[in-house]
């Protein structure tokens, strides 16, 4: 505990970089074997010691894990729970707009196809399409049935389409104004978790299967396999043309050159689980992980550049609402925005 005592009076005397009393203070630790749950505790008392306040607001209403969200426009957010309930929130006022209600269980995925129409994905193996603008009890305009099991992603391809990915280890290719499943992508081994649009034609998934995949959507062809994650890839997201990262339960993160194949660099600093990543600039990305806290990670500098609270057992969605401001579904059944200035 002296160590412990040492780092709290050094925050309260000369206020270092948070990052680097975290990072140097989780070696120490580590090596003395202390258990990551207390030290993932031990970094969120950190993070409020030194930075403060970093919540701009939460908002409350659903009654289980929210295990996704997704922007809608500068004031407005979706959200997805375990309490098989999909919600819109307004920001600034912390209300909740609207409760869309129809799926039989856990609401996994969330995704934006226009203004009006929205989808979601739920491990009672559907997807459901929503359209926000109808009256209440009315908004669902078709569910999609194909998948086997949990529908866990959803990524809008255009207005008409987008693309799901299941616990059934496949990625389906939907069109909302036929109503039927165009595609099935097979090659991954195990649950498919993750999934991001890299081009028109391209998209790239990531599994429980350890890998990130590359696919031709036209043909659905496998163009590559990046291999390194040691655990189940829980997010990926493109960052440039040319560059994605993702990240993992085996608490890294992985910068990918997509042309090459090749990691460029592993991102280390997270206790647990990196279970979101979101793009903020060409250069800047942030995660959420099970260890309690939100990281701000600068790719020039292959490092993490400001650590965040995230005020739950763990973070498990993220979105960006705008320039500094971000939006979390948490473990603790809160939507929580929270700034990264």
């Amino acid at each position: 505990m002296s160590y412990i005592s040492q780092i709290t009076n050094t925050l309260t005397t000369t206020k270092p970089s948070l990052c680097d009393v975290i990072e140097e203070s989780n070696k120490v630790l580590m090596n003395e074997g202390l258990d990551r749950d207390v030290l993932s505790i031990f970094n969120l008392f950190l993070c409020k010691y030194a930075d403060g306040n970093t919540t701009e607001r939460i908002l409350t209403g659903h009654t289980h894990t929210v295990n996704a969200v997704k922007t809608l426009s500068n004031d407005t957010v979706i959200s997805g729970s375990d309490d098989k309930t999909v919600r819109i929130w307004e920001i600034s006022s912390g209300k909740c707009l609207k409760v869309l209600r129809g799926h039989d269980s856990y609401v996994f995925a969330v995704e934006k196809i226009s203004d009006d129409v929205v989808v979601s994905g739920s491990w009672d193996n559907t997807i459901r399409v929503w359209n926000i603008r109808k009256k209440d009890g009315e908004e669902c305009i078709v569910v999609l049935e194909g998948h086997t099991s949990c529908v866990h992603s959803l990524t809008k391809i255009s207005d008409d389409t987008f693309i799901s990915g299941s616990w059934d280890d496949t990625i389906r290719l939907w069109k909302i104004s036929t109503r039927e499943c165009v595609k099935v992508f097979v090659g991954h081994t195990s649950w498919v978790n993750t999934a991001a649009m890299l081009s028109d034609d391209i998209m790239v998934s990531g599994s429980d299967d350890c890998t990130v995949r590359i696919w031709e959507i036209s043909s659905g062809d496998c163009l590559n396999v990046l291999n390194g994650h040691t655990s189940c890839v829980y997010t990926v997201i493109k960052l440039t043309d040319n560059i994605i990262v993702s990240g993992s339960a085996d608490s890294t993160i992985r910068v990918w050159d997509t042309i090459t194949g090749t990691c460029l660099c592993v991102m280390i600093g997270h206790l647990k689980g990196v279970n979101a990543i979101i793009k903020m600039t060409d250069d800047i990305f942030v995660s959420g992980s099970s260890d309690n806290t939100v990281r701000v990670w600068r790719i020039s500098d292959r490092k993490c550049i400001k650590v965040l609270p995230g005020d739950s057992l763990h973070v498990n969605a993220l979105t960006k609402l705008s320039d500094d401001i971000i939006v979390c579904g948490t473990y603790d059944n809160t939507v929580c925005v929270l700034t990264t200035a």
